[in-house]
């Protein structure tokens, strides 16, 4: 079974009841596939604690990118040699795309339009796997978003 690093980049509103089920069912979907020894998030409020607390409840390790804003922080918990610098938000989020195969993007509705572009860029240009989840729970790859923007 192939190992694999899966990063996350979320809305500090939260993730919807319809996102959170949605990015569980791909994490045990990716578990079926791969052996996930690493997940990489921003320790912020809202969707990033959120994912943390999945995470850990599938007992996968989780390496914390954390901000050098306090007021953002979630403090998520984790084994010690796995809370990395703080960084500001943008070198941050580089990070976290530069350390995974596979990126998870989790937005509310107001960020659809521009955030999506800004957070993954880097991501798109490496060509690391892209998944957004949408504020419904709906998931496509970016590509296909791209497409269907179209």
């Amino acid at each position: 079974m192939k190992n694999i690093k899966i990063g996350f980049i979320g809305t500090q509103k939260g993730m919807t009841k319809q996102q959170q089920v949605a990015v569980n069912n791909f994490l045990i979907e990716q578990k079926k596939k791969y052996k996930i020894t690493e997940i990489h998030h921003g320790d912020e409020i809202g969707a990033d604690n959120d994912f943390h607390n999945i995470c850990v409840k599938r007992k996968i390790p989780v390496f914390i990118h954390p901000s050098n804003l306090p007021y953002k922080r979630a403090y998520c918990i984790t084994v010690r040699k796995n809370i990395l610098m703080e960084k500001d938000c943008i070198e941050r989020n580089r990070d976290i795309i530069g350390a995974c195969e596979i990126l998870i993007v989790v937005l509310s509705e107001e960020e659809l339009r521009d955030e999506i572009e800004t957070i993954i860029c880097d991501a798109y240009e490496i060509k690391i796997k892209i998944i957004l989840v949408f504020p419904n729970g709906r998931t496509t790859t970016y590509k296909d978003f791209l497409v269907f923007e179209k």
